[in-house]
């Protein structure tokens, strides 16, 4: 019979081992799991040894974990003892983790420096700074894939490099060899080269960073940065790089990601960053100086809050289940810290329901734990993510990119079902853009929750930049809509074959917002007839009303039916969204505007149908008599107006004209319009209307003084008619003066005022438009007439030869033959 089997479990120090047994057995079989815990200050530490021989067990018998607790009397390994309540314990060097940036197109750049030369490397926006120790001169750099972007400084003891890198592109720094050369390399190849990770620790009023250098020996150098006025103490590391992978603050400095060695930029004098054979030490220097600590959480703020780590979701499952189950075990004392913990892991597999269910039990049996180190901010995430809000203290919401991430997630959250407003949108876009890389590094289960909607509306809203960004992170499913929207937005006509195949998506939603940018892109792209895209939207409202995009879409029919110059139905479409969603007032006055403007571009489009010209007619005195802005409104009337003149209708421009004329508040334009409607009488005769409006509106212009007079010659009175011109001399005051001295046969007047044209004092050269070869016969005529032949003959001299219309210049040369008499001049008889 086989032997009843015992099971056994331990911990050390975060790692979970297991033994089983049998009941007649002495070995031991040691078998390692790893358990990833949510928790950032649980330093993993392996039993990396096996014992070389383990005595034989009999059938039906095996042990699992570590037998050295079982075979000697020496204690496990665990971790090492903490020498102050802020140390950090030492934690196991692992490489990075690998795999979130894999690119099939790798940049390179190589530089000739030997192996043990101490390197340090760190980015500053769109460069990497490499510093390396001792002068080099670096004549025979490498590059691959266009990587030319770079230049150095050479210092006394040391060389500054700046290369050219995007901020999207990852970036990694080691050594390597080429044609038997020493060298290192900067790259964005993931899988080069393992990168060590290096850690902080405190040590009574120091920070410790452990890195031993096996090669040659670390150094550290000071920069001063021109571009933020700090110091900027580097600490390089030879032979394989090793790099601070999080952000910390402390008294007077902050301790920056690196790509390789130490970067700490100070603002404190007395900070000394201090060379070790095994790292490197940050200390305050000096009687007065404050002793640098690591913050109370000792992780970096700045993407470590949640304390979250990513794991497969098998794992993060498991996590729950354990933490579930200890924190319902866990005595009273430590129930707190254990519900924390399971509610951490509920929410790194994005179950906001029961990590706010056991958050809020852990809260309410002891309120005070809000204040611990962490709390606060899990709360306010949980709360986001449950979709409910609450005041909490400030310690929650800092400014790292983990809380802009949030604070962006809370506010799309809100406002996703709101009226746009694009300076709200932007600012909402770049909070989210910037804990992107944050949100990549949360646990799948999360990130699949966060990422469609985050990603989506920095897309939509975001600037060029974030949305070049969000264009370069790897594909996956939950990125393809987002980025397909970044991409119709930079590049409409690219974007449309994959905006059209995510539109058949079997997810409703998802096809529906893709259909709606797609139909935009082609809108965008004038790939399809406005009136086609007008259609389709009209077919897709269900389904965008579904996907929370309705008015979006049904904005850009109205676009779409304003291309098309259908403009009844877009007026029709905008009067039923100022009735349905009215809080969408700021779009919809865009909206507006954009119609008037359509309406009142042209005052005769081109193909232009009548029965589309009776539409815009009819769209532009509808939208004048409901604008309830005074300004908007007088440019409709003057738009309509403008339009019956092109297609002759008098009478009815005269009407607008008339509505038109007590809005006009400025006196230029109200003098212009006064004139225009006096013409317009004028030319239906109706003379009493037309003095009315001038004697009312009376001025000292010209142009006014010509209309009086084509008032009075209409009432038979030309010498008050020629009296009020008598003090102007412009071409049309002039022409209307002859005008009436020819109806008085005063020849000699009519040739007087003719005369004082600009057009007969000017050096008789060029050709002459038809109005001026007019003019010239005319004058010519009447000096016949008045027998000033001395004018007749320069005038031939002149002028015959510069009129090159036909019949008038048949007309001039008879009129101005010698010895021509009066009667043949009747045919010019006004």
């Amino acid at each position: 019979m086989r032997a009843k089997q015992m099971r056994g479990f331990f911990v050390i120090a975060g790692l979970l081992l297991s033994a089983e047994a049998g009941a007649h057995g002495h070995g031991f079989i040691v078998r390692r799991e790893w358990v990833v815990r949510p928790k950032p200050n649980l330093v993993l530490h392996p039993i990396s040894w096996m014992p070389e021989k383990l005595p034989p067990l009999p059938s039906g018998w095996k042990f699992v974990g570590d037998p050295t607790k079982f075979l000697n009397n020496e204690k496990p390994a665990g971790p090492p003892p903490l020498e102050s309540a802020n140390n950090v314990p030492t934690p196991v060097e692992a490489p990075m983790e690998r795999g979130a940036y894999v690119v099939a197109d790798t940049h390179r750049l190589w530089f000739p420096l030997e192996r043990e030369t101490a390197v340090a490397a760190f980015r500053e926006g769109d460069e990497i700074l490499l510093v390396a120790g001792g002068a080099h001169e670096l004549s025979n750099v490498s590059a691959e894939n266009d990587v030319t972007g770079w230049k150095s400084q050479v210092l006394p003891h040391a060389t500054l490099i700046r290369i050219a890198w995007t901020a999207s592109r990852p970036a990694f720094v080691y050594p390597s060899t080429q044609n038997g050369q020493s060298g290192w390399q900067v790259s964005d190849n993931v899988d080069a080269m393992a990168t060590m990770a290096m850690e902080a620790r405190q040590k009574g009023e120091t920070i410790i960073f452990d890195a031993p250098a096996m090669v040659g020996r670390n150094q550290t150098l000071q920069i001063d940065d021109p571009r933020s006025g700090r110091r900027l103490l580097v600490g390089l590391t030879p032979y394989r790089p090793r790099l601070v992978s999080t952000t910390f603050h402390g008294p007077g400095f902050v301790v920056t990601p690196s790509l390789a060695g130490v970067v700490v930029r100070a603002d404190a004098d007395s900070l000394e960053l201090r060379a070790l054979p095994d790292g490197f030490v940050l200390d305050a220097v000096g009687e007065n100086a404050v002793p640098v600590r690591l913050t109370p959480i000792s992780p970096a703020l700045d993407g470590e809050n949640l304390a979250l780590t990513s794991a497969s979701p098998e794992i993060l499952r498991e996590n729950y289940r354990r933490a579930w189950t200890r924190a319902a075990l866990s005595a009273p004392g430590a129930r707190f810290d254990a519900r924390i913990t399971a509610a951490r892991a509920a929410l790194a597999l994005g179950d906001a329901v029961n990590a706010d269910a056991i958050l809020q039990t852990a809260l309410r049996d002891n309120p005070e734990g809000i204040a611990r180190p962490g709390v606060a901010f899990l709360h306010r995430a949980v709360a986001i993510l449950h979709g409910r809000e609450e005041e909490l203290p400030d310690e929650a919401d800092d400014n790292s990119a983990e809380a802009q991430l949030w604070r962006g997630y809370r506010d799309v959250i809100e406002r996703r079902e709101a009226p746009e407003e694009k300076s709200e949108n932007a600012r909402i876009a770049a909070l989210l853009s910037a804990g992107l890389p944050i949100l990549r590094s949360y646990p799948a289960p999360l990130r699949q929750v966060m990422q469609p909607v985050s990603s989506e509306w920095i897309a939509r809203y975001g600037d060029k930049m974030e949305q070049e960004r969000l264009r370069n992170i790897p594909q996956e499913p939950a990125m393809e809509l987002a980025q397909a929207l970044a991409n119709a937005s930079l590049h409409p006509k690219e974007a449309m074959p994959q905006l059209e195949r995510i539109s058949r998506d079997a997810d409703i939603v998802k096809a529906a917002r893709a259909r709606e940018a797609f139909l935009r892109a082609s809108f965008i792209a004038h790939s399809k007839p406005p009136a086609d895209i007008a259609d389709a939207l009209e077919m897709m409202r269900p389904s965008a009303r579904i996907a929370g995009r309705e008015v979006p879409v049904r904005l850009l029919q109205v676009q779409a039916f304003i291309a098309a110059h259908q403009w009844e139905s877009a007026q029709r479409k905008l009067q039923e969204l100022h009735h349905d969603e009215p809080q969408w007032s700021d779009q919809l006055m865009i909206a507006d505007a954009a119609l008037d403007h359509a309406l009142m571009s042209d005052d005769k489009q081109a193909n232009e149908t009548p029965q589309n010209l009776a539409a815009r007619l009819i769209a532009l005195q509808s939208r004048a008599e409901n604008a309830s802005d005074i300004g908007r409104r007088e440019e409709l009337l003057q738009a309509l107006a403008d339009c019956l003149k092109s297609l002759g209708m008098v009478k009815r421009e005269t009407e607008v004209l008339q509505k038109l004329l007590p809005l006009a508040s400025q006196p230029g334009k109200r003098r212009t319009l006064v004139q225009r409607l006096a013409r317009d009488l004028l030319q239906q005769n109706n003379t009493k209307a037309a003095a009315d409006l001038l004697s009312e509106n009376a001025d000292t212009s010209e142009e006014t003084a010509v209309l009086q007079a084509h008032v009075l010659l209409a009432q038979n009175d030309p010498s008050s008619a020629d009296r009020v011109l008598s003090a102007w001399t412009g071409e049309e005051a002039s022409e209307l003066r002859a005008d009436i001295a020819e109806r008085q046969q005063d020849w000699s007047k009519a040739v007087s005022v003719l005369k004082a044209q600009p057009l007969f004092h000017m050096t008789p050269l060029g050709g002459l438009t038809f109005a001026q070869q007019y003019q010239v016969v005319r004058l010519g005529s009447d000096a016949v007439r008045a027998d000033d032949r001395p004018l007749v003959a320069q005038l031939r001299h002149d002028q015959l030869s510069r009129i090159t219309a036909p019949d008038l210049h048949h007309l001039f040369d008879m009129l101005t033959r010698p010895k021509v008499n009066l009667a043949q001049t009747a045919m010019l008889e006004p």
